[in-house]
């Protein structure tokens, strides 16, 4: 047997001037990455076929904490782009026509499968150097985790993270996992949280179930805890609104009742 051809690009962390997010919530617990406590190496493989991007995220030293992993449809002949990638397989065992998916230090699993979405992509040339992806991993066809991948975008006067949040399926009426929205200041300059609310059709589907965010924020932070429980099957959308003194981040929440 022989392998494909695989060009690699090593891309660097992102600039000074930038800034990204790594989050997972799920059966595995929750964490939120950023520059306060960690560091990435992007590595970009383009496959005979496909394209492979992996997300190394380290500790500040340089010791490895997690490592995520998404392919396009193994035998497309297609890059990454915006678009929805369902049905993924665990990479890099999935097969013709499957999208790839893998997080490992989340526990083991005998086999992963999942789906993500790329949200936005910026490329210099043939490197991605923005990326913005959300996904579902599951673990043996059970323990979701889920969350977001912000990648190589300016930094804003504060960061709130993630800015989507997609649970994976609840029966109606059933309580799902929590998901701590984390709100940060960027800047030297105070920051005050003015209020906290969910709004939309479906808001009382997403209830704050703890609200850490009032007044001046400090460097460490603050959270907001949001949970999932649907009032009916289908598609349930609302969103977050966190106010602060320099502007207002809508966060999306989407779940699903299931049939």
């Amino acid at each position: 047997t022989t392998s494909e051809p695989t060009t690699t690009t090593t891309a660097p962390p992102p600039r000074m001037d930038q800034s990204f997010t790594v989050t997972v919530a799920g059966a595995f617990g929750t964490a939120v990455f950023d520059r306060t406590n960690s560091q990435v190496v992007v590595t970009q493989s383009n496959q005979v076929g496909h394209q492979e991007l992996e997300v190394a995220v380290q500790d500040p030293t340089g010791l490895p904490e997690m490592f995520f992993k998404f392919a396009s449809r193994k035998e497309s002949n297609e890059n990454l782009e915006v678009g929805y990638y369902g049905d993924a397989q665990r990479w890099p065992f999935n097969g013709s026509g499957r999208p790839g998916i893998a997080i490992h230090s989340l526990g083991f699993c005998n086999d992963q499968s999942g789906n993500f979405e790329v949200r936005d992509i910026g490329r210099d040339g043939p490197a991605i150097n923005r990326i913005w992806i959300t996904y579902q991993r599951y673990c043996d066809g059970d323990r979701p985790a889920y969350g977001e991948l912000r990648l190589g975008y300016p930094a804003p006067a504060y960061a709130v993270a993630p800015q989507v949040v997609r649970w994976p399926e609840a029966e109606p009426t059933r309580q799902s996992l929590d998901v701590p929205i984390v709100v940060r200041p960027t800047a030297a300059d105070p920051m005050q949280v003015t209020g906290v609310s969910v709004a939309g059709t479906h808001a009382a589907d997403f209830p704050v179930r703890a609200n850490g965010c009032s007044g001046v924020v400090g460097t460490g932070g603050c959270a907001v805890l949001v949970g999932f429980t649907p009032q009916a099957a289908g598609q349930r959308h609302a969103e977050l609104r966190v106010s602060t003194s320099v502007g207002t981040t809508r966060v999306s929440l989407d779940g699903k009742g299931a049939l």
